[in-house]
C-alpha cells in the first residue's frame, strides 16, 4: 500500500524542497545529483568522492533527508564514492510515496537504484530508519554488500510510540525546540539544520509505523563486519537491547557506544573511516 500525501499541504511541500535546494547548494565537496527512474519511486541521489573509489551507500532518517549526510562528506568523500540516498516518502527530493515500511518495496527500490548507479557491491549503512533499510537489505542480499555501518537504527528491537515526541510533533513549531533538546540532548541544533527540521515539524506527515524488523536467523546469517554506533541516553531506540541482540547473533559485531549521547550521534565520518579501515 502506497501513499502519496506525506506533506500537510502543497504549500508546505514547496517550502521543504526550497530549504533542500538552499541547503544543497552549500554541500561542502563537489558533488553529483541524479535523478533516477526507479518504476518503484522515483529516487534521488547526492554522489560525491572519487569514481574509482569503493562505494558507500547511505540512507538518512524518518523525516529527514541526505543532507544529513553534508558534513560527513568532507571526510567520507576522501576514502569512498559517497552516494546519499533520499528515501522515497520522506521529506526529500525523491518521490514523495510512501510504502509500508515492513513491505518488500522499499528493498526492491533499493536493488533498483543500486543497478542504475551500477553498484554491484558496496558498504551499506544508515542513520535510525536508514540503519534498519541498510540491515534488513544487507541481511536479504548478502552478495551485495560488504560491511555494515549502523548509527542508532530501528529495525533491531521494536520502537516504542513515545507520547513526549507524539506531544511536541502536534505543537508544530512550538514543539519543535522542546523536540530537539528531548532527542538529542547536548545538541545544539542551528542553521540549516534547524530551519529545516522546523519546517518538517509543521509541514510534513511524520510515519508513525515501524522501522522494518529483522529476524534473528537473518542476523546470524550476516557473514560481513557491521559497526554499530549508539548513544546512551537515546529516547527513541532502546541502545542496551539493541547491543544485547546484535551481540547474540552477530558474528563480526563492532560497537562503539557514547553513554552521553542521545539519538543523533553525527558527526562520526573519522570514526567509521577508521572502523572500515580496522574490520573490512
Amino acid at each position: 500500500m502506497k501513499t502519496l500525501n506525506v506533506y500537510k499541504s502543497p504549500e508546505g511541500q514547496k517550502q521543504i524542497l526550497q530549504c533542500y535546494e538552499k541547503n544543497l547548494a552549500t554541500w561542502p565537496v563537489p558533488k553529483e545529483t541524479m535523478v533516477i527512474d526507479n518504476p518503484i519511486a522515483q529516487g534521488f541521489v547526492i554522489a560525491s568522492g572519487p569514481k574509482n573509489a569503493p562505494p558507500l551507500v547511505l540512507f538518512h532518517g524518518s523525516g529527514s533527508n541526505s543532507l544529513t549526510w553534508a558534513n560527513e562528506s568532507v571526510e567520507l568523500s576522501k576514502h569512498f564514492r559517497l552516494y546519499a540516498m533520499d528515501l522515497p516518502g520522506e521529506p526529500g527530493k525523491s518521490e514523495a510515496r510512501r510504502y509500508d515500511w515492513q513491505g518488500q518495496e522499499y528493498m526492491d527500490w533499493i536493488s533498483m537504484m543500486l543497478e542504475s548507479l551500477g553498484i554491484e557491491e558496496c558498504v551499506m549503512g544508515g542513520l535510525s530508519l536508514g540503519g534498519g533499510f541498510a540491515l534488513k537489505y544487507a541481511a536479504n542480499n548478502r552478495d551485495r554488500v560488504k560491511a555494515l555501518v549502523l548509527i542508532s537504527p530501528g529495525g533491531i528491537v521494536p520502537v516504542k510510540p513515545d507520547l513526549k515526541l507524539i506531544w511536541y510533533a502536534l505543537q508544530g513549531k512550538r514543539g519543535f525546540e522542546k523536540m530537539c533538546r528531548y532527542l538529542f540532548p547536548g545538541v545544539i541544533l542551528d542553521g540549516p539544520a534547524a530551519e529545516f527540521m522546523a519546517l518538517t515539524a509543521e509541514h510534513f506527515n511524520y510515519n508513525q509505523g515501524q522501522p522494518p524488523q529483522v529476524s534473528d536467523e537473518a542476523l546470524k546469517q550476516l557473514s560481513i563486519p557491521v559497526l554499530y554506533y549508539a548513544g546512551g541516553k537515546d529516547p527513541l531506540v532502546n541502545t542496551k537491547a539493541t547491543l544485547t541482540r546484535l551481540k547474540k547473533h552477530v558474528a563480526q559485531l563492532y560497537a562503539r557506544i557514547y553513554e552521553d549521547k542521545g539519538h543523533l550521534l553525527l558527526p562520526l565520518a573519522k570514526e567509521i573511516v577508521k572502523d572500515l579501515k580496522n574490520h573490512l
